[in-house]
This record gives C-alpha cells, sequence and structure tokens, in this order.
C-alpha cells in the first residue's frame, strides 16, 4: 500500500491491523435481504450482491469486481480478418 512505501514492516502491519480494529467496531454485516447491496470479501475474492436492478448498479457492480490489488498482464486482443463462405 502507498500508505506504508517507506515504513519498517513490523510497523506498518500493526498499523494496518489497528486499522482493521477500528473498522470492525463501527461496520455492521447487512443481514436483511430485503436491501440493495454489493458485499467486497477479501480484496474481491468473493463478491456477493443482492437485488442489483438498473444500469447504475450493473455498472457498479461490474467495476467492483474488476478491481485488482496485484499488477497483471491485459490482453487487448484485435481479431484477424475471416474469409466468410
Amino acid at each position: 500500500s502507498p500508505d506504508y512505501l517507506n515504513c519498517d514492516p513490523t510497523q506498518a502491519r500493526e498499523d494496518f491491523l489497528q486499522r482493521v480494529r477500528k473498522y470492525e467496531r463501527v461496520y455492521e454485516t447487512i443481514r436483511d435481504d430485503n436491501l440493495s447491496y454489493i458485499k467486497v470479501m477479501n480484496l474481491s475474492s468473493k463478491v456477493v450482491c443482492n437485488k442489483i436492478h438498473g444500469r447504475t448498479q450493473h455498472r457498479i457492480l461490474a467495476f467492483l469486481m474488476s478491481l485488482h490489488i496485484i499488477e497483471r498482464p491485459v490482453w487487448l486482443v484485435r481479431p484477424g480478418q475471416i474469409d466468410i463462405d
């Protein structure tokens, strides 16, 4: 994380765990299936959505599902010419 770029690894880990503890005190798990929501768990390794309707909600869901925290190749492919009989 850019927050810990020039930081001692032990100190960075402790700060990160302290942040997590603060978040755990204020965040609440959504248990009401009548609500519309998107849950992103473990940095996009699991995404749960409920009652997602409409263009904006689908675009937000697609964006959240496409997030990655590590570098990876992106392949841009252009199809070749096809001869159709």
